[in-house]
């Protein structure tokens, strides 16, 4: 996977934590650092799946802790 694809990660969990891009590092926690709320996991759930053409189940929407969880999770969903 290419960088640009994680951009595009950092660029929706910036839009949707309303956190400044450059801010974001792999090692935050969603919802300790970034404050991301459950609605907000929703939205970002919802967004990652319609922009990066990834499909989340439950389980594994339960295992997105971190900005790095996130980035390791698209990388493992997104054909090479």
């Amino acid at each position: 996977m290419s960088g640009a694809s994680d951009e595009r990660v950092f660029e929706i969990l910036a839009r949707v934590s309303g956190r400044d891009r450059a801010t974001i590092k792999p090692e935050q926690d969603l919802a300790a650092d970034l404050d991301v709320g459950s609605a907000q996991a929703l939205e970002l759930l919802a967004t990652l799946e319609e922009e990066l053409s990834v499909e989340i189940s439950e389980v594994e929407a339960a295992r997105l802790r971190s900005v790095r969880d996130v980035l390791e999770f698209v990388r493992a969903a997104r054909p090479a």
